[in-house]
């Protein structure tokens, strides 16, 4: 009690500290109004620090380095109103919960809780079904469950999951949370006992140049290592049967890393039975491009050589089920450089080769960037000659894949439609509305959907129009992809061909009412997502993605009853309908049928992709929550038949 009031008087005190001091008089007894910043000029501040230093100059100076040493080198928090707060809090609301230390192979310890399962007796023994759940960027377990004041197993809780504990244990999972190496209690060395913290500024100077220089920091490695001596003991030591392995931002890539050891060692090979990676990337460095800037991911290696940040190759050679969930609107994982982009890429392009730089940005190749730049068509740039005159969209069977030439040109193809689409709307904007509205800008995908709008748009118009609204079966649609540039269209057709087929198996085992049969004929309707009725949602604001069979069909419609405004985008429209006609083929062919039913189903090895719209650091949908639910209820049964 001395100390809460104690705390409470010194944040009283704080509070006037905050904002400006009004009218405070200085010791001339000039008045300093600290109300407006437009009155503060140099030697108001100037005084102030000559105050704040007793008056001088250097005393001033001294004051400033004082405040700049104790920024790099804070002291050491005494307030109750702290961490160990927020992990009471936590705490309180899970009857049950149990701390440990695991000691880590490198030195230091992780500090580890085990949240039981809603409605177990600890007192039973240990569940032989856990999740191991590892933080996104920088989290804290306590952060993590500790911010909502609601949830938990207790009697009185709310039963809303707020938290993926809460999801978790309800659904008869203990939960096993731990703080990376670094992060809270959790340390990467030996701290000595008789740890004292000494006074000055040679000490504070030390300390911080034995942060920067020795002292343990987090690393991609370190966080894996975390991740795999606690899955291990958990495995080993507390005899759990069934672990998943979930992992969120970041947090996906000690998931996948440590899937990819626990599942290669004898004695727990058998035991991680699903690895969730979640809103994850496929690499740091292809993130990092989409997110600051294409130089990154050199800078990145040049930097931090030694780090190893290949989630999709982790992923890829965990030998076990598999999720991968990403929403591909996600502002901090952009869809480009997210895992199922370069599970995609890897397997159209590369098919066997290593993981490395998979997803980086690729630049197009020059003669698609100059017919750009002098805004003629792919083919007739006249400073780049184009290399690909005769090329010709894939058929199906006799190619199985895409080449990068095809699927360069193809993002150039859909690029010039729509970049030729949006001028001509913006035009007809600017002659057929007031003045005023002149300043209006059209986005690529917006084009007029009713009746009463499309009788005067052109044929180019309606292709875009069609186009862009293309669903990919992914999350996005084309014109997203194309505005983006073409590097994210390129991916977005790979994404396409690689984890669509499982969108439209599942539409066709819905259709059969099975998912057991061994031949899944498709039909068109299993590519159309959308919902019935949805002829009366569609408005000017709003339109639902078109199928790609509908697009194909469109797109040949528009060419043969061409209004003369195709002529200048002849070869591309017929460029993207082979394309299309192509990705239709091939996935409703037996072959890829199995192949996405097998992934569908945890078979894969590229994985059963969930697909999200619920933004980054959001908690599930219902929607998802339902469908992830019905995911590890088909995996804890298959496990128990042994056919995973």
């Amino acid at each position: 009690a001395q100390s809460l009031k104690n705390s409470a008087t010194d944040f009283l005190r704080f509070l006037p500290q905050i904002g400006p001091s009004i009218n405070e008089s200085n010791d001339d007894g000039d008045e300093i109004d600290g109300g407006d910043d437009e009155d503060v000029t140099m030697d108001t501040v100037r005084q102030q620090l000559e105050k704040n230093g007793g008056g001088s100059t250097m005393g001033a100076i001294k004051a400033a380095a004082g405040s700049f040493i104790d920024m790099l080198d804070p002291p050491l928090h005494t307030s109750i109103f702290g961490f160990d707060v927020l992990r009471g809090t936590m705490l309180s609301r899970y009857k049950g919960a149990e701390q440990f230390w695991i000691r880590r192979s490198n030195g230091g310890r992780i500090d580890v809780i085990c949240i039981p399962a809603r409605g177990r007796d600890p007192l039973q023994g240990r569940n032989k079904k856990a999740v191991l759940y590892c933080n996104p960027n920088a989290g804290l377990i306590e952060v993590a469950n500790g911010m909502s004041l609601a949830g938990g197993n207790v009697q009185d809780a709310d039963e809303t999951e707020n938290c993926w504990t809460d999801f978790y244990t309800s659904r008869g999972y203990d939960v096993y949370l731990f703080n990376y190496a670094g992060f809270g209690r959790s340390h990467g060395t030996d701290i000595p006992s008789n740890k004292t913290r000494k006074p000055g500024v040679c000490a504070a100077l030390y300390r911080i140049l034995k942060g920067a220089l020795v002292d343990f920091k987090p690393t991609p490695e370190s966080l894996k290592d975390d991740a795999i001596t606690v899955g291990n003991h958990v495995i080993t030591q507390l005899g759990v049967e069934k672990l998943t392995i979930h992992g969120e931002s970041i947090g996906g890539m000690a998931a996948a890393g440590a899937a990819r050891v626990l599942t290669k060692v004898p004695h727990t090979q058998s035991k991680v039975s699903l690895l969730l990676c979640d809103r994850t990337f496929c690499n740091l460095q292809a993130i990092a491009q989409r997110l600051v800037g294409e130089w990154t991911g050199p800078a990145i290696e040049c930097l931090v050589p030694f780090w190893n940040t290949d989630v999709a190759g982790d992923f890829l050679a965990a030998a076990c089920p598999k999720i991968v969930a990403n929403d591909s609107a996600d502002s901090i994982i952009a869809d480009g450089g997210c895992l199922r982009a370069g599970i995609s890429l890897w397997q159209e392009i590369r098919r066997g080769s290593s993981t490395k730089k998979i997803a980086w940005k690729m630049e197009a190749p020059l003669e698609y960037r100059m017919a750009d730049w002098e805004e003629v068509g792919v083919r007739d740039s006249k400073m780049s000659p184009s290399t690909n005159a005769n090329i010709k969209a894939p058929i199906w069977p006799s190619a199985k894949f895409f080449s990068p030439s095809e699927l360069f040109h193809f993002a150039a193809c859909a690029r010039r439609i729509g970049k030729l689409a949006t001028m001509q709307k913006r035009n007809s904007i600017r002659i057929n509305v007031p003045e005023e509205e002149h300043s209006l800008e059209l986005s690529m995908e917006g084009l007029p959907t009713s009746p009463t709008h499309m009788g005067g748009m052109s044929n180019l118009l309606l292709a875009w129009r069609a186009m862009s609204c293309c669903d990919g079966l992914c999350g996005s649609t084309l014109g997203v992809a194309v505005k983006q540039g073409y590097d994210w269209t390129l991916t977005w057709l790979a994404c396409t061909v690689t984890f669509g087929g499982q969108a439209i198996v599942a539409a066709a085992e819905n259709r059969m009412g099975s998912s057991a049969a061994t031949e899944l004929p498709i039909a068109p309707s299993d590519f159309d997502s959308r919902p019935p009725g949805y002829e009366q949602e569609d408005t000017d604001a709003m339109v639902h993605p078109k199928p790609i069979p509908e697009v194909a069909h469109t797109l040949k419609r528009l060419l043969e009853a061409d209004d003369g405004s195709l002529k200048q985008v002849e070869h591309e429209i017929r460029y993207c309908i082979g394309v299309f006609e192509y990705v239709v083929a091939r996935l409703s062919s037996s072959s890829s049928t199995k192949n996405a039913q097998r992934g569908l189903h945890f078979k894969d090895n590229n994985g059963h992709f969930l697909d999200l719209h619920c933004g980054h650091n959001n908690q599930y949908s219902l929607e998802e929550r339902y469908k992830l639910g019905e995911l590890l209820k088909e995996v804890d049964q298959e496990g128990e038949d042994g056919i995973v």
